[in-house]
């Protein structure tokens, strides 16, 4: 690609949510609301800003590792129950 073609990244310009996410969202918001928890309750035990803690819900993010491990160890659940199942949108024909 030419340098002088490249769209520059527009941080006001939503970017569509990543299936994963929007699922592993969704399985937060569950089990966040089955503990009985809020979001700012929940944020404020992993020191993250309560809309951070929304817009994970949402899918809007791609979560870290190190907060994964967290949000399980918070909702009193393995790790591995936020992600089992998860799929990539890997485009199998093509590998990308």
């Amino acid at each position: 690609m030419d340098r002088g073609t490249r769209t520059r990244f527009d941080p006001s310009v939503p970017r569509p949510p990543f299936e994963p996410a929007i699922e592993f969202g969704s399985r937060v918001r569950h089990l966040r609301i089955t503990a009985g928890m809020s979001q700012e309750k929940l944020a404020l035990t992993l020191r993250l800003d309560r809309s951070h803690v929304g817009s994970i819900e949402r899918g809007e993010r791609n979560v870290a590792l190190n907060n994964v491990c967290r949000l399980a160890e918070v909702l009193s659940v393995d790790p591995s129950l936020l992600l089992q199942g998860l799929r990539s949108r890997i485009d199998e024909s093509t590998g990308r």
